[in-house]
C-alpha cells in the first residue's frame, strides 16, 4: 500500500494526487497527520477539508493504520454514495478550483452526476482559477466522453474569500477516450483580460500597457478590463488567453498587495515569453491533464511545464492506477509524457 509523509494543515501535490488516483482505483493509501500542541493527531484547515470531501463524495473511511498513533489510512468505497449534490466549505487559503481537479477524474467514473457547490477562495496566487476551466479544462473533459459545466457565482479573493464556484460533473459511459495533446501549432492571438474588485481602475489600466508596449510577439492583442464591483474581497488577476492550439490555455498572473501594477503586466509577459518557448500544448493545465490520462490508461501529452502535482501523478501511478507515464526531457522547454497500462 502506498505509504505518504507527514500531512500538514495544507495538503502537499503528493496527497492531492493520491487522492486523485485514488479515486478512480478505490485503492487505498496511508499517510501521518502532523501532531497538534496538544498532542492530539486530528486533521486540520484545508487538508481536513479535502479528505473530508473525498470520504463525503467517495464514500472513503479515515482509520487508525498500525501501532502508530499518527498514521491514517484512507480506503474509499467500493461503491459510490447515492447522493448527487454536494455542498462544501474550503477554509482560507484553500483554493475551491484545486479542490474540484483534485476531485474530477473520480466524478467522472462515478455512476451518477455530480452537483458540487464549493465556497472559499475561489482566486489563489499559484492556483487553478475559474477563469481557465471553460477554455482549458473543459474541451479535455468532453473529449474524454464526459461533461463539466462550472458556474462563478461569486469572487473570492486570497487571503479572506469568500467566494462560490458550482460545477456540475457528467460521468464518462463506457471507455474512456485517451488524450493527445501534443505540437500545438501556430499561436495567432492572445487576449488580455484584467479583473479589479475594490481597486482603483489605472491599476488595471497600468497592467495592460506594461505587457502591452513590452510585447514583441508577432500575434494580435486584445485587451479587456472587468471591475468585480460585487466581489466579496479586494483582488486582482491577470489572465492571458492564449488561442491557436486545440487546447487554448489560460495563463494567470495574480496581483499582490505592495507590488506596482506594472511588474504584475512583465510578470503576465514573462508568462506568455515562457510559453512559447516550448512546443507543448498545455502548461497550466498539465496537472489535470495528466490525472485524466493516467485515469485513461493510454494518452500522450507535450508540455512547457512540470509542477509538483504532475511529479507525484508520474511517481504513484504504477502502484495506484496500474500506469506508468514515460518522460523524455524533463530539463528541457518542452517536457514529453506518453501514459501506458
Amino acid at each position: 500500500m502506498l505509504e505518504l509523509p507527514i500531512q500538514r494543515s495544507r495538503p502537499d501535490p503528493e496527497l492531492a494526487a493520491a487522492l486523485s488516483l485514488s479515486a478512480v482505483t478505490r485503492d487505498p493509501f496511508s499517510f501521518r497527520v502532523e501532531p497538534s500542541r496538544d498532542g492530539t493527531a486530528e486533521l486540520r484547515g484545508v487538508t481536513r477539508d479535502v479528505v473530508g470531501a473525498f470520504e463525503e463524495i467517495f464514500g472513503a473511511t479515515l482509520d487508525t493504520f498500525g501501532s502508530d498513533p499518527l498514521s491514517r489510512v484512507l480506503s474509499p468505497g467500493r461503491s459510490d454514495v447515492a447522493e448527487t449534490h454536494f455542498e462544501i466549505d474550503v477554509d482560507p487559503p484553500g483554493s475551491v478550483v484545486e479542490l474540484l481537479g483534485i476531485l474530477l477524474p473520480g466524478l467522472l467514473r462515478r455512476d451518477y452526476p455530480t452537483e458540487l457547490v464549493l465556497t472559499g477562495c475561489t482566486h489563489v496566487s499559484g492556483a487553478y482559477l475559474p477563469e481557465q476551466v471553460e477554455p482549458a479544462l473543459v474541451p479535455l473533459v468532453e473529449a474524454m466522453g464526459g461533461g463539466l459545466d462550472i458556474e462563478l457565482d461569486a469572487y473570492g479573493f486570497r487571503p479572506r474569500g469568500p467566494g462560490q464556484l458550482r460545477a456540475t460533473v457528467t460521468p464518462i459511459q463506457g471507455r474512456v477516450q485517451p488524450l493527445d495533446l501534443r505540437d500545438r501549432g501556430y499561436v495567432r492571438h492572445v487576449e488580455l483580460s484584467v479583473l479589479l474588485a475594490h481597486l482603483p481602475q489605472h491599476v488595471g489600466l497600468r497592467e495592460i500597457d506594461a505587457f502591452a508596449d513590452n510585447m514583441t510577439a508577432d500575434v494580435s492583442l486584445g485587451a479587456t478590463l472587468t471591475e468585480l464591483h460585487d466581489a466579496a474581497s479586494q483582488g486582482n488577476v491577470m489572465l492571458i488567453e492564449v488561442e491557436g492550439s486545440e487546447c487554448p490555455e489560460v495563463l494567470t498572473v495574480m496581483g499582490e498587495e505592495g507590488v506596482p501594477a506594472e511588474e504584475i503586466g512583465r510578470r503576465g509577459l514573462s508568462e506568455f515569453a515562457s510559453y512559447l518557448a516550448g512546443r507543448g500544448q498545455v502548461r497550466d493545465t498539465t496537472r489535470w491533464a495528466l490525472a485524466l490520462a493516467v485515469m485513461a490508461g493510454e494518452g500522450r501529452i507535450w508540455s512547457s511545464q512540470l509542477g509538483e502535482f504532475s511529479k507525484a501523478i508520474c511517481k504513484f501511478a504504477p502502484e495506484l492506477a496500474d500506469t506508468h507515464v514515460v518522460i523524455e526531457g524533463e530539463d528541457t522547454e518542452t517536457v514529453k509524457l506518453q501514459v501506458t497500462r
